[in-house]
């Protein structure tokens, strides 16, 4: 496993364990998020843990698809010989 592998999961598993915490505390916290204005605010630092999601999803497929695109060329260069 490769370090940038590494990092990857380990930002994965923070970035879980921080949204659920966040989930669980403004679940516990305040019981009126979603009938008050001012609600929104508390679901704001939902939208960055999410955003993070989508980033490393992005990341993880795009080292997939440079993986694939290597091992086709890989495979063109031997039946070239």
């Amino acid at each position: 496993m490769t370090s940038h592998a590494r990092i990857t999961k380990v930002v994965w598993a923070l970035n879980t364990l921080g949204f659920i915490a966040y989930l669980v505390w403004l679940a516990g916290s305040h019981e009126r998020i979603l009938t008050e204005r001012e609600g929104v605010i508390f679901l704001l630092p939902c939208v960055a843990f999410i955003f993070v999601f989508v980033c490393l999803r992005a990341a993880s497929n795009r080292t997939a698809e440079d993986a694939e695109a290597s091992k086709e060329e890989s495979w063109n260069a031997a039946r070239k010989h």
